[in-house]
């Protein structure tokens, strides 16, 4: 599966036990600006559970692996995600993509909700990058709405091999074909959770 060509639904894997899911260029409007943020991500499924992520930050000099029950890295040093647990010191980050006007206007609302719960927000532009960031302890809490898989399957292995949890925005288990995305540590996860349920419509979650 990739962005570049048609394999880009659950229906197309079926009948294998393995498939790669590959974004040659997450963050292309960043690309296009000369803004340094952009990646290669790849990642492998087999079986329905995704297993390895590899994320390569060109401009950065930063390629980001996992592989499950191995551990997260950067550039052959682990990393962990952060052990903040105070979500009012936590620095936060999403992102907007491809949304229609009430769903814009609902992560707005949402931004609004967190800015006021949150040290800061910051929105690079690259999902892939951000998930990054996570992994590595630097945002505490990542979440996006109506991303595609090729935006995610890499960067989700890295946070949970680096300690951190990925879940939908109602708490349920992640995967790269489900819509909503929040990746952040297991102390502050049921603190996101509830700001979320407070932040946004029930038809939002």
């Amino acid at each position: 599966m990739a962005e570049e060509n048609h394999y880009n639904t659950a229906e197309d894997g079926k009948g294998r036990e393995g498939r790669w899911i590959l974004d040659p260029l997450d963050g292309t409007t960043n690309y296009i600006h000369r803004f340094p943020i952009f990646c290669i991500s790849l990642g492998l499924e087999y079986q329905g559970e995704m297993i390895l992520g590899a994320i390569d930050v060109p401009m950065l000099g930063h390629l980001y692996t996992a592989a499950r029950g191995l551990g997260a890295f950067r550039n052959d040093s682990p990393i962990r995600v952060s052990e903040q647990k105070s979500l009012s010191d936590a620095l936060v980050a999403t992102g907007f993509f491809g949304e229609d006007v009430e769903a814009t206007k609902a992560q707005m609302g949402l931004v609004h909700h967190m800015l006021g719960q949150t040290r800061g927000l910051r929105r690079p532009g690259a999902a892939a990058y951000d998930l990054c960031m996570v992994a590595e302890g630097v945002f505490d809490v990542f979440w996006e709405k109506n991303l595609s898989p090729w935006d995610t399957a890499a960067g989700m292995v890295l946070v949970e091999e680096a300690g951190g949890v990925v879940s939908t925005y109602s708490g349920d288990n992640y995967h790269p074909e489900k819509k909503s995305i929040i990746a952040t540590n297991k102390a502050l996860q049921p603190k996101v959770l509830l700001e979320f349920r407070q932040g946004l419509p029930s038809n939002y979650l």
